[in-house]
């Protein structure tokens, strides 16, 4: 996989979508998932979305990458499901961007992504303490909005419903729904006889 740099650079890391060639040539760990683009995850993802996970790239350097599968939760809704979370080393890059706010960066741009695809939530199973890439710690995820869900010792499953991810998106449904409630609440009439006055000017009646 090469990463182009593109010009007038962006102030932090870029995301590009994975696509399943792309997994054999991602920078990882010895914890990482070895994913193949045959596995039936990664077809599943490229079957729902087109692409399986996105990776955050500075200049021409991959600093991470999220990659996820789509599954089902209990109601039969359809959930993105984190099967590796994998940042940068923690080191800030020339722009100041660590690993923490490049793992906000990667959940945020999937998060919007996802959204427009009527995926519901993102889920994660955690780790208690340390964390890894495919289990990332509670910590880390309960920083970027995720909550428990089913209580486990060791490895809990955190979910992050989509439409708090997303910066706006909840307060324009808000705006837009008292908007449609005034078009469609017309003032009442005016009683027979009324003569305005200058307080009822004042108030607007």
């Amino acid at each position: 996989m090469t990463f182009r740099p593109v010009a007038g650079r962006a102030r932090g890391p870029r995301l590009r979508a994975l696509r399943g060639e792309d997994l054999t040539s991602l920078p990882g760990c010895s914890s990482c998932p070895s994913l193949q683009p045959g596995d039936p995850g990664v077809r599943a993802a490229l079957q729902a979305w087109g692409w399986c996970g996105l990776v955050a790239v500075a200049g021409e350097r991959p600093v991470g990458h999220l990659l996820l599968t789509p599954e089902e939760d209990q109601d039969g809704r359809v959930v993105a499901r984190v099967v590796a979370l994998h940042p940068s080393d923690g080191t800030p890059d020339a722009d100041g961007w660590t690993s923490s706010a490049t793992v906000r960066r990667l959940l945020e741009g999937a998060a919007a992504r996802l959204l427009r695809r009527r995926v519901v939530a993102l889920e994660a199973t955690a780790h208690r303490w340390a964390g890894s890439c495919p289990t990332p710690s509670l910590g880390v995820l309960a920083a970027r909005g995720f909550v428990v869900v089913r209580e486990h010792p060791l490895h809990p499953l955190m979910r992050m419903e989509l439409d708090r991810t997303v910066p706006g998106e909840p307060v324009l449904q808000t705006v837009w729904r008292r908007l449609t409630e005034l078009v469609r609440s017309p003032p009442p009439p005016e009683p027979v006889g009324f003569t305005p006055t200058r307080e009822t000017r004042a108030v607007g009646v």
